[in-house]
């Protein structure tokens, strides 16, 4: 092996999270020199930051890491009983009020068949050896136009129907959502 790859190889270089986790420091805070590398989970992504081992080692503090720790479990703890309560608010409504537990069906409806429309339009360029349509934003054919604007039009129910709970509920798009997502994952 060569001598300058063995150097790169001792070398230990970890993420802020690593640091914040098993050192209980930010060494972002301690201004020490980091070098980005490409993010190897999502290639769009901004580029991660490594930090060298040896230069944060005398940052070292256990009593920060215990603090990581306890915060972190704190942070789980408030996920879930948001999380619980979201779910009790959400059921509430559903029960209390049927137009509530009609939107929602209709919801469920609307993102099914916008799903089987986005596969029936693959399924039709696919089938095309000249597949170049996708990329140009160009519906494929007739029937691809036709099931395009189907699904323009559901999007826009959709919206109205959001707007409808948010208003009578007081809840934002975004909460409701998450409501939803959580009963269904209880659900299953």
């Amino acid at each position: 092996m060569h001598r300058s790859n063995r150097k790169n190889k001792d070398k230990k270089w970890h993420t802020l999270k690593w640091y914040k986790k098993q050192f209980g420091i930010d060494p972002l805070k301690l201004n020490i020199p980091y070098k980005e590398v490409k993010n190897p989970h999502y290639s769009s992504a901004a580029p991660m930051r490594l930090w060298e081992e040896k230069d944060v080692q005398p940052f070292k503090s256990e009593d920060g890491a215990r603090l990581h720790a306890k915060r972190r479990e704190a942070g789980i703890k408030a996920h879930q009983t948001r999380k619980k309560r979201l779910i009790e608010w959400f059921k509430k409504v559903k029960t209390e009020n049927k137009i509530v537990s009609e939107i929602t069906k209709r919801l469920w409806e609307i993102g099914e068949r916008i799903r089987e429309l986005h596969d029936l339009k693959a399924d039709c360029r696919e089938g095309d050896d000249n597949n170049d349509y996708w990329e140009t934003g160009i519906d494929h054919c007739n029937r691809c136009f036709k099931w395009s604007k189907e699904q323009d039009a559901l999007r826009l129910e959709r919206e109205h129907l959001f707007e409808e709970l948010e208003v009578n509920y007081g809840k934002d798009k975004k909460t409701i959502q998450l409501a939803r997502k959580y009963c269904r994952e209880k659900n299953q």
